[in-house]
């Protein structure tokens, strides 16, 4: 993952390297392999250089296109590089000659933004046309890449991070408590709204055009939510499945370093870790998986999985112990993102993957995260059975839901939840605002502009709003750790082609008689060992999350939840957490979010703003 600044004076005023080399250097951990400006009259690009695929080694981006008068900054991967190539034609080099950057160059100057909407994988890109004084920005559908940006009558910033804007010294860091209320309100984000005032972020599959005398904001993707796929039988869906998340994992082998899995034993991961491995021992190498592991937390432990992948595919085990790897262990030297309130109370786990990658020699590694969001909406499964006129499959499935959870839930989950269209069950079943709000953050909450807006007639809501929410996209924060050990996460469920297809499949392809996600078990029944296929429970690290904050770091813990001097208390009411304050569920997550407040907001620049502007409750 590189990144990219900009700024563009649409007022005309001479624009200055300067400034955009104090926005780079405010993202300096995005630039391993260096960092480049380049300055065209009002507008000024500079681009900090990360190399993972082979054909971008030596690049020094921003690019120029001398004859089409344009300049690009590109953060992204290209998975359809054949195919761009094949549809420009002309007089280019080789494709092996050609970065993705130089390829969505030249398709630009073809096409110019009607190219978008070809380019496949997570990118974030912007142009400027020097002749037309245009500045134009764009990101994925699929959020794989960010940009940030605060816009005036007389001014365009944007970068890869939010650090990047605030970074620019016509810019000052002031809190917005909408989002933080949101945050703390357990809800995902919605809109294009940031935890800082005047800064926001580009939409997936969002082109924003910006001139000096007019702003046009346009949408790329032409998915339709409510459309619907519809095979012969279960094994079509099974084999197609199959196939793109083996082409997926694929796309994301492309790669100078070595690459491995971040492995589990569930399925999410041990597919990916399976398909991979198929994949490299075509061209004769095997696989690094790594995985966390542990002696102390038997119950966190997953070897008895991890053993059977490592047999059935000649894997190379790389276990990490997190024994002591608690929440807040070794404080001192606890990693917090400055630009971001939610800590990872495991970050030491990724840390010590991270280091341990690095040492192998690893520059990439795939990841089943955000695997679950493919399944939801499955309470649905009912009511599209009856959709679809499947009568006897209604009436089996339906008869065994009856057996197992009684008739009443039958209708509350089965049908009610599934026949009334979405927009008429949340005005009757309106979601309650949490009881641990504070007035303050009450007001402050935001449900507007929401983000997917047509999720209402998608097949399944759930399921669509929670692919395609800006927290889906996995956004920035995870870099900030990862890419100082010089490793890039790649993604395979977040391949736009895997999600399309699973946002129009029939819901029993989510969840049969009780057993979830059963096109994974079915499509990955070769290559996945029967033990993992046959799980149907989760691991979860609640001891150490309990060992860590209820028993180790107690008073650390104590001391920040005190109703005293601390930001939380602005949207979470003392007197609720006292009387919640569990080492599980729900309850203990609230908890962690204000622990995760106090630390950013005590240890970095942008977080203690909203200790001091935030104003009064």
């Amino acid at each position: 993952m590189s990144g990219f600044a900009l700024c563009f004076h649409r007022d005309a005023r001479p624009a200055t390297a300067a400034t955009v080399a104090e926005m780079l250097a405010a993202m300096d951990y995005l630039g391993r392999d260096g960092r480049r400006i380049e300055t065209r009259g009002s507008a000024v690009l500079g681009h900090l250089h990360f190399w993972t695929t082979p054909e971008e080694v030596g690049e020094r981006q921003p690019l120029v296109h001398a004859q089409a008068a344009l300049t690009l900054v590109w953060d992204g991967r290209l998975d359809n590089r054949r195919e761009v190539y094949r549809q420009l034609g002309g007089d280019l080099p080789p494709l092996a000659q050609l970065s993705d950057a130089q390829l969505v160059l030249q398709a630009w100057a073809q096409y110019g933004p009607r190219c978008v909407p070809r380019l496949l994988g997570p990118f974030a890109l912007a142009v400027y046309d020097h002749a037309q004084r245009e500045l134009v920005l764009a990101c994925d559908p699929m959020g794989g890449r960010n940009i940030y940006y605060a816009l005036s009558g007389r001014v365009l910033i944007a970068a890869s991070e939010p650090g990047g804007v605030l970074a620019h010294p016509e810019l000052e860091v002031a809190p917005d408590p909408g989002p933080l209320a949101m945050y703390f309100a357990y809800s995902e984000r919605s809109g294009a709204d940031t935890f800082f005032a005047g800064v926001r972020v580009l939409l997936p599959a969002q082109v924003l055009r910006v001139i000096p005398d007019r702003v046009r904001y346009e949408s790329f993707w032409p998915f339709d939510p409510a459309a619907r796929l519809r095979y012969r039988n279960e094994d079509e869906y099974a084999e197609q499945f199959h196939e793109l998340l083996s082409d997926s994992v694929a796309c994301r082998l492309r790669t100078q370093h070595e690459p491995a899995v971040a492995m589990s034993g569930g399925l999410d991961s041990a597919p990916i870790a399976a398909l991979a491995a198929r994949h490299l021992s075509a061209r004769g190498r095997r696989l690094i998986a790594a995985s966390w592991v542990f002696d102390r937390f038997s119950a966190c432990d997953e070897r008895e999985y991890l053993e059977p992948m490592y047999r059935a595919h000649g894997l190379t085990p790389l276990q990490v112990n997190c024994d002591a790897a608690w929440p807040l262990s070794d404080f001192k030297s606890w990693p917090i993102h400055p630009f971001a309130p939610f800590q990872n109370p495991y970050r030491r786990f990724h840390q010590e993957l991270y280091q341990a990658l690095q040492q192998r020699g690893v520059g990439v590694a795939l990841t089943g995260l955000m695997g679950d969001h493919l399944y939801r909406g499955s309470e649905r499964w009912l009511a599209d059975l009856l959709r679809e006129g499947r009568l006897g499959n209604a009436f089996a499935e339906g008869l065994w839901f009856a057996g197992q959870y009684g008739w009443r839930a039958l209708l509350r989950r089965g049908l009610v939840r599934g026949l009334v269209p979405h927009r008429v069950y949340r005005r009757l079943r309106p979601r309650a605002v949490p009881p641990w709000l504070t007035p303050f953050a009450r007001r402050h909450l935001n449900r507007g502009d929401a983000w997917p807006g047509d999720s209402p007639r998608a097949r399944r809501p759930e399921q669509y709003f929670g692919v395609l929410a800006l927290v889906a996209g996995v956004g920035f924060q995870e870099r900030f750790f990862c890419n100082p050990y010089g490793i890039e996460l790649r993604y395979p469920f977040r391949d736009r082609r895997l999600v399309e297809f699973m946002l129009k499949i029939p819901t029993d392809q989510l969840v049969s008689r009780g057993i979830t996600r059963p096109i994974i078990r079915r499509g990955l029944r070769e290559v996945v060992p029967e033990a993992i296929l046959s799980r149907r429970h989760k691991t979860s690290f609640g001891p150490v999350y309990a060992y860590g904050m209820c028993e180790q770091e107690l008073t650390r813990v104590n001391q920040w939840l005190d109703p005293g001097n601390n930001a939380w208390s602005r949207y979470v009411d003392p007197g609720w957490l006292a009387a919640h304050r569990e080492c599980r569920g729900e309850n203990a997550y609230i908890a962690w979010l204000c622990v995760s407040l106090e630390m950013w907001s005590r240890y970095t620049p942008a977080g203690f703003a909203f200790r001091d502007t935030a104003g009064p409750c």
